[in-house]
């Protein structure tokens, strides 16, 4: 049960954590630290804000991290010139219908029928959707080997 308030608990948190990165129900139950997962997972996740936010963070998971990497391979299957026409034009369809096809004069037009500055003007567009939904790279510095647990 949600603490007061309307707040998840720790717990509840942590099984929507796994869950989303899982989707098994007695695993994420048993890493919440829930005592029986078996039942408890079965339980929290029937409940509609449990479900509500597993489905509400697994969406932004993939707004964030899966579709950047599909525009990607998109926009490389389209510059792609070994690749076959149809399978340029079927990556860059996809790829326009994702990005709305917002681009000035080129609404409502397939891929094939757009000009060169139509399409290297979706192609831009794609690129800054994907640099605006790009995550920072934070360096990190080695561990040293202490010899500990050898």
């Amino acid at each position: 049960m949600p603490i007061k308030g309307g707040k998840l608990t720790r717990k509840e948190n942590r099984f929507i954590d796994e869950m989303v990165k899982t989707g098994d129900k007695v695993y994420s139950a048993r890493r919440a630290g829930y005592a029986h997962p078996d039942t408890a997972g079965h339980i929290v996740a029937a409940k509609d804000v449990i479900d509500a936010s597993i489905r509400q963070r697994s969406a932004a998971k993939l707004q964030n991290e899966a579709v950047p990497i599909a525009i990607d391979v998109l926009i490389e299957i389209m510059l792609d010139k070994k690749q076959p026409g149809n399978t340029r034009v079927n990556a860059a369809d996809k790829a326009l219908k994702h990005a709305n096809a917002g681009v000035e004069g080129a609404e409502g037009k397939e891929p094939h029928e757009m000009t060169a500055d139509e399409l290297a003007r979706a192609i831009e567009r794609l690129n800054q959707v994907k640099a605006d939904r790009a995550r920072p790279i934070v360096e990190l510095e080695p561990l040293v080997d202490t010899g500990l647990f050898d």
